[in-house]
């Protein structure tokens, strides 16, 4: 793509992004805490699409245990796609019949004049055959990178090989970083990390239930906003005040909702900036009770310390485990986790329907669609 066609893309993403920013605050004016996650999304924005700080570590997709990198006192930034317009950067590099999600974070990469990346880390789980080739264009253009290849059966041989794998991420880490974990640190990474995330799963519930008080476009772009905060302590204590806004305000951005059907949405992640979907759901007069995808699964992943052991190589080991056990993005043969989160989600006899949302090339998520099929039949 010439310089003239990737500056117009450039354009673009900022425009797509900041129209779905605007929108998500013209529609909650009663919410001012939602201010805090629009300004993560503008900076998290700038900070991608330019040069990222020195000593970075960037992961590329889900799956990755981000205690293991907060424990040597990095902020991981996190890339996951989304963008329509970014996908125009990496239309030289990939098929036009590539996943999107996967394009998108290849376009970020391939934004106008570049990244100067000299100075970063890319962790690329390897959960599909796009993401392998992303990691092997990667490492053709000479990028810093550490492929992580998710197993995809969950055995005794795959946990081993998972753990071994994070053993070799965190020393490249740490090398990258110039620093080492110990087990305090590390201990004190999973604690701050697991309470983001069980304050994500509480959000998630409460916004569901006031859901004529917080568009589902907004429910993504806080969500998702997980994957940029700096400091994950300051994160939960904005998504506690949101949810006390919520609770408290009672103004309605879309009054009647609870009387709308309501819907499953799973699959593909609905990822900020794209607001096409929300919006399809807002004309079509339907109420998302709750969405479950790889990013939003991966709040599930708790890990387990006090029977670890009081070793950095124990504790590793068991967040390394949580993470594999609770990881539900397409790389496995037979998905469980996913499979048991829906079951969870179905007992909520406020959803009437289901949306299975695939994006195009993600063929691994169209292998489960008969499984679901038959499951949701015999629900009812």
């Amino acid at each position: 793509m010439d310089t003239k066609n990737r500056q117009t893309a450039y354009d673009l993403l900022e425009n797509e992004s900041e129209a779905v920013l605007r929108r998500i605050e013209e529609t909650h004016p009663a919410l001012p805490t939602l201010s805090y996650f629009t300004s993560l999304a503008r900076q998290w924005n700038r900070t991608i699409t330019q040069d990222p700080p020195p000593g970075s570590v960037v992961i590329l997709g889900t799956g990755i245990p981000e205690e293991l990198i907060l424990a040597t006192g990095a902020a991981p930034l996190r890339i996951l796609g989304g963008s329509h317009a970014s996908c125009a950067w990496s239309d030289d590099l990939v098929p036009r019949d590539t996943d999107p999600v996967t394009r998108s974070i290849l376009g970020y990469l391939h934004q106008p004049e570049g990244p100067d990346d000299r100075d970063v880390l890319y962790i690329i789980p390897i959960s599909s055959d796009s993401m392998r080739k992303t990691a092997y264009l990667l490492t053709r253009e000479k990028k810093n990178i550490f492929a992580a290849d998710v197993p995809p059966v969950r055995d005794d041989t795959g946990i081993a090989r998972w753990k071994e794998q994070m053993v070799r991420m965190t020393e490249a880490v740490c090398a990258h970083r110039k620093t080492w974990i110990s087990a305090d640190n590390l201990r004190r990474a999973v604690g701050t990390a697991a309470n983001a995330r069980i304050t994500a799963q509480q959000f998630l519930r409460l916004s569901a239930e006031f859901e004529d008080s917080l568009s589902f476009l907004a429910r993504v772009l806080v969500a998702g906003s997980y994957c940029w905060a700096e400091d994950l302590a300051v994160w939960r204590q904005k998504v506690e005040q949101l949810g006390g806004e919520i609770m408290n305000t009672g103004s309605s951005w879309n009054p009647g909702a609870e009387e709308r059907p309501g819907i499953l949405l799973m699959g593909s992640p609905v990822l900020f900036p794209n607001g096409k979907l929300p919006g399809l759901f807002e004309e079509s007069g339907l109420a998302v009770r709750a969405y479950c995808d790889a990013l939003v699964s991966g709040f599930m992943a708790i890990p387990r310390l006090r029977s670890a052991g009081r070793g950095t190589r124990k504790l590793l080991d068991a967040v390394a485990e949580a993470w594999y056990m609770y990881d539900s993005s397409s790389a496995y043969v037979k998905n469980d986790a996913f499979r048991g989160q829906i079951a969870r989600i179905m007992r909520d006899d406020r959803i009437e329907g289901v949306v299975f949302h695939i994006l195009k090339g993600q063929v691994e998520l169209d292998f489960e669609l008969n499984y679901y099929e038959r499951f949701f039949e015999e629900l009812g």
